[in-house]
């Protein structure tokens, strides 16, 4: 924000360009329907399912990233052990 003050006049701060895509984002729709027929799996159930059916490989902080919809209309994140 401040070397932006002097040349351009903004005293906010600036959109964040940098954000990487979601490892998971391609198997968005079949993990949300997994999440949906099977709600109280953990986090590392769900890594275990991603592998065995789709061949990635990812941790739980990384499917921890994934927005699922919830009731009322908002997304939350999927928690470890809820």
């Amino acid at each position: 924000m401040r070397s932006r003050h002097p040349r351009l006049g903004q005293t906010s701060a600036g959109a964040q360009c940098n954000h990487v895509p979601l490892r998971l984002a391609a198997l968005s729709e079949p993990l949300l329907a997994q999440v949906a027929k099977a709600p109280e799996q953990t986090l590392a159930q769900l890594c275990q399912w991603v592998q065995a059916e789709h061949g990635v490989q990812v941790a739980p902080a990384t499917m921890g990233k994934m927005r699922i919809p919830r009731h009322g209309g908002h997304d939350s994140t999927l928690k470890a052990d809820t």
